[in-house]
Order: structure tokens, then C-alpha cells, then sequence
């Protein structure tokens, strides 16, 4: 029987999470009003700067990032992480986050707080894509050979994954309501 032995693996984690959307939405739309924001990945939109501290509005979100990234280190074997720092996303019609990578991370995520319809996907680039033979670059539904995966933004999902695999998010196509986003990144 021949054995398979799936090497340099690259986890992506999952979770649905069960919070007040309406108190956390409510804050990033204060948050947008109160704090001038940044550019860094985001190509229009707004993003705010960093959270190092859990306003009262996100404690119980930032508890739960923790709570499941514990288990996380437990199933891939790594030291425990605790949370460095948080940032709001709101991306309105077109807006978009180019592809990048979080390096000081260990591991990174993000949690969906509103999500309407055609507000496009989060999509992780394969690390080994620069070398695959182009044959292999349009395969679509593999996941073991694509170079590319993508996964619905979809509202009370958490994703949480390593601060090296380069991910973006592609463009908000609704043109009535805004993606609605909390970004994080996790250290030991």
C-alpha cells in the first residue's frame, strides 16, 4: 500500500463564531469617524490603525481569537500565541486588499463582521506558485495544485492562518453595502 505523506503543508483555519455583529460593526463605524486611518494593503476603503488593547466592543471577539488559537498550536505543534495587534476593514464598492504577507506574525487571521452579497472572496496565493510548471497553474478545484485558493468572506467566520502565506481580498462588487473586517496578527 503506498503511503501518502502530504509535506510542507500550509494550514488555513476555520471557525464560526456567534457575537454581537451589530456592537462590533457599530464601533468600526466609530472607529472610521475618530481615527484618520492608514494605507497598507488596502486599495481604497478605510483601515484604521492599530488595536493593541480590546475596547470593551471587542473583548469578547479578541477572547475567542485567542481561545481558538491555542487549540490551533496545539494541532500544529507550535508554541502558544497571544495577540499583538487588531485592525478594522471597511471596504466599500471596488474596494479591495492587494495580495500581501504579514512577516512579524506567527500566525494571522481575520474575522468577517458583515459580509453582503458579491462582496468578493479572501484568496490565498500557493507559496511554491512561482515555481510550478505553468501546466500545473490553471487547476482550478485542487488544492493540492492550484496556485491560488479562495474562500468566502462570509459574516461571523473567523480564518486564521500562518503570517507568511500571502493572502488578499478581492474587490467589494455590491454597490449598496460595505465588507466589514477585523485583521489580526498573533506572536508569541
Amino acid at each position: 500500500m503506498a503511503e501518502f505523506i502530504d509535506l510542507f503543508t500550509t494550514p488555513l483555519f476555520k471557525t464560526e463564531l456567534n457575537l454581537d455583529n451589530e456592537k462590533i460593526l457599530s464601533f468600526c463605524h466609530s472607529l472610521e469617524k475618530s481615527d484618520g486611518g492608514r494605507v497598507i494593503s488596502n486599495m481604497g476603503g478605510y483601515q484604521s490603525n492599530d488595536i493593541f488593547e480590546a475596547p470593551e466592543e471587542l473583548e469578547e471577539l479578541f477572547s475567542s481569537i485567542v481561545d481558538f488559537s491555542l487549540e490551533i498550536c496545539n494541532e500544529i505543534e507550535i508554541y502558544p500565541v497571544r495577540m499583538h495587534n487588531a485592525w478594522v476593514n471597511i471596504n466599500r464598492y471596488k474596494d479591495s486588499n492587494w495580495p500581501h504577507t504579514h512577516p512579524d506574525a506567527i500566525l494571522s487571521g481575520v474575522y468577517y463582521v458583515k459580509t453582503p452579497e458579491d462582496c468578493g472572496d479572501i484568496e490565498f496565493e500557493n507559496p511554491a506558485s512561482d515555481s510550478m510548471n505553468p501546466q500545473l497553474r490553471d487547476s482550478g478545484d485542487n488544492r493540492h495544485m492550484s496556485c491560488n485558493w479562495r474562500m468566502p468572506c462570509k459574516e461571523n467566520t473567523l480564518y486564521i492562518f500562518p503570517g507568511w502565506l500571502k493572502h488578499g481580498v478581492n474587490s467589494n462588487f455590491n454597490e449598496t453595502e460595505e465588507r466589514v473586517s477585523i485583521s489580526f496578527n498573533l506572536v508569541h
